[in-house]
């Protein structure tokens, strides 16, 4: 696809994004969007000196929350350094595109980021016994031979794009850059392209960071932040989606959707009522360099004003509310990430 083909493309695909935010039936948040980026927990160097007695954690739209009791069993302190993660941000954020994936082809994101001027555009606090901690925050640009170049755009004059990375276009109003700066992206070797529209090399990493004491017992580590939650249009189709990032995935192996689920989407189809869905995948895995199992892992999902919600989990849940789904397991290893589809 030629940049030019690129530009008129990302043009309706921003009229769609605008026309499908008006039309949603659901109330917007500034995180909607028709992509996810999928974060999880808290991640540690490999220790098996402090074990997560206890982990709490809740899901909804709006806001993930998670408490940890992690018990040190040792009679000493211990500090380790412990990390918050966030998924390696996209190409041409928010309405564009990828051009850099793996099969060479153009793929559309239109994520819509709360704030992609600042590094903690998903307000991630946390807090240490009841006292909330600041962490530092390390952001990366790293070329794919391995090489990190986040401080050489800065000395260029381009730091604003390690947080937005996008296609770049020589006096184009709202992607342009001088031909200066182009120069002196292309002598390091980190867009491909030309003046007509050069794409970024590097992918931009962020990691919320800090060192972190145990000491004997247990210590209470708390954090919150917003997630990127995907939006798209809910259509069913001989039990398969025909709409969003998983156009042809079968709802029970995406989200493990019952017969009962389907049927309330029929239903709601049939109704004439336009269904739209919001979805968001929590990586558990991040928590496998804790010792041990969980002692006991409670999950929480919130339906809010959703009229089916669906998840793929191996603790037993059950309704606990109206809007309210809760389940817990004893000696809990996760042995796969959490992906939850809300449907209105």
């Amino acid at each position: 696809m030629s940049f030019e083909r690129v530009r008129q493309v990302r043009c309706v695909l921003a009229g769609l994004l605008m026309a499908s935010t008006l039309l949603l039936t659901t109330t917007a948040h500034a995180n909607d969007s028709s992509a996810e980026l999928a974060a999880g927990g808290l991640v540690l160097v490999k220790t098996n000196k402090v074990t997560i007695q206890r982990e709490d954690l809740s899901l909804s739209t709006d806001l993930v929350r998670v408490r940890y009791e992690m018990r040190n069993d040792t009679t000493a302190p211990i500090t380790l350094h412990v990390a918050f993660p966030l998924p390696v941000l996209p190409v041409d954020t928010p309405a564009g595109f990828d051009l850099l994936n793996p099969a060479g082809t153009s793929t559309a994101h239109n994520i819509h980021l709360p704030s992609a001027s600042r590094p903690n555009f998903v307000d991630f606090r946390v807090w240490a016994d009841g006292r909330e901690v600041v962490p530092e925050v390390e952001i990366r640009a790293v070329l794919p031979s391995g090489r990190d170049i986040a401080a050489r755009l800065r000395d260029i004059g381009a730091a604003d794009l390690l947080l937005h990375p996008k296609i770049l276009i020589v006096g184009d109003p709202d992607y342009g850059i001088d031909r200066r700066l182009l120069h002196d992206l292309q002598n390091l070797g980190a867009v491909t392209g030309d003046a007509g529209g050069a794409a970024p090399l590097w992918q931009t990493r962020a990691t919320f960071h800090w060192q972190q004491t145990f000491p004997p017992g247990v210590t209470v580590i708390e954090h919150s932040y917003r997630p990127v939650v995907g939006a798209s249009f809910v259509t069913l189709e001989n039990d398969v989606w025909t709409g969003g990032p998983i156009r042809t995935e079968s709802l029970e192996h995406a989200y493990c959707l019952d017969r009962a689920a389907k049927q309330e989407i029929n239903r709601l189809q049939q109704d004439g009522g336009l269904l739209s869905g919001q979805y968001l995948d929590y990586v558990l895995s991040t928590g496998a360099n804790w010792a041990g199992p969980i002692g006991l892992f409670h999950l929480a999902v919130d339906n809010g004003s959703a009229a089916v919600v669906a998840l793929c989990s191996d603790v037993p849940l059950h309704r606990s509310g109206k809007t309210r789904l809760e389940g817990q397991k004893a000696n809990y290893t996760p042995s796969k990430d959490l992906r939850v589809l809300w449907v209105q």
